[in-house]
C-alpha cells in the first residue's frame, strides 16, 4: 500500500494565468514505511468555490509518471485547471490502468 499526501502549494497566491487555465503546483510526499510507493497511475482532483476541475494525472514535465511516488520520495507536479476560485477540497487517488 502506498501512502502519499498531496498539497496544493499556495493555490491562491502562486497560480498564474495561461490561456484561460490556471496552473498550480501539487507536491506529493510518499511515506518511507515498508511497502510505501506505487507504480500505479496517480491522479488529483481539485475543487473550489467556482466549481471542480477535471481529474488530472500527475506526470513530470516530460509527460511521464516514471520514477514518481517512490518510497520516501517527494515529487512536484504542475497541473493546469480552469479557474476554481478559492480551493475547497483535494482528492488524490490511483488507478492500476493507464
Amino acid at each position: 500500500m502506498w501512502l502519499a499526501k498531496a498539497v496544493a502549494e499556495r493555490y491562491n497566491e502562486a497560480r498564474s494565468r495561461l490561456q484561460n487555465c490556471w496552473c498550480t503546483q501539487v507536491v506529493t510526499y510518499t511515506s518511507d514505511l515498508r511497502g510505501a510507493g506505487t507504480d500505479a497511475t496517480v491522479f488529483v482532483e481539485l475543487a473550489g468555490e467556482l466549481g471542480s476541475g477535471p481529474r488530472c494525472k500527475l506526470m513530470n514535465q516530460a509527460g511521464a509518471a516514471a520514477d514518481a511516488f517512490g518510497r520516501g520520495q517527494t515529487d512536484t507536479f504542475v497541473v493546469q485547471l480552469p479557474e476554481l476560485g478559492e480551493l475547497q477540497s483535494l482528492t488524490i487517488g490511483e488507478s492500476l490502468s493507464s
